[in-house]
């Protein structure tokens, strides 16, 4: 039964990726890459990594996906002519993918890790939780605000990118 569930989560996860890639619509696209990590967070809860799921749903649904589609409603010139891509932005994407996946490959198949760069010892959520949110010396407050502020100021800045002008003016 664990394995059926594994192949179906996998056919529809890999199903929603590729629409994210190949759909023209920006806004389509932005809501199968939801569908693709809410599967991703289902594959997480397979494998017992609660905490791990519920920071993807929290992080990249909440947070980048759901900032990503506001980004896209306020920008998008409606009735506009969408440029094509050039070749050079073709070549480029296809021998980045390429690179990407031989990178991936290596990775998966531990040629680029070796068991001597693991931690010995492993945390536990209440401890990773008072590392995310502490102010001391190796916590991450800091720089969960700073990427809040750079969140909300590229916002703002869509907004008024997007904002049409009145007889001309600003």
């Amino acid at each position: 039964m664990l394995d059926t569930t594994f192949y179906i989560l996998a056919v529809l996860m890999t199903t929603m990726a590729i629409l994210v890639v190949t759909v023209k619509n920006l806004l389509h696209a932005a809501l199968a890459l939801v569908s693709t990590l809410f599967l991703s967070a289902a594959l997480y809860i397979m494998l017992h990594s609660e905490f791990v799921a519920i920071a993807q749903l929290m992080v990249y649904v909440g947070g980048v996906v759901i900032f990503m589609i506001f980004s896209i409603l306020l920008t998008t010139r409606l009735g506009e002519k969408e440029e094509k891509p050039g070749l050079f932005t073709i070549v480029t994407a296809l021998v980045s993918s390429v690179l990407f996946f031989f990178i991936l490959n290596k990775g998966i198949s531990g040629e680029l890790s070796t068991k001597e760069n693991l931690p010995e010892q492993t945390a536990n959520i209440r401890e990773f939780g008072i590392r995310l949110m502490t102010t001391e010396l190796g916590g991450f407050i800091v720089p969960f605000e700073i990427i809040s502020i750079l969140l909300l100021s590229a916002l703002v800045g869509a907004i008024v990118i997007a904002k049409k002008d009145k007889k001309g003016s600003a």
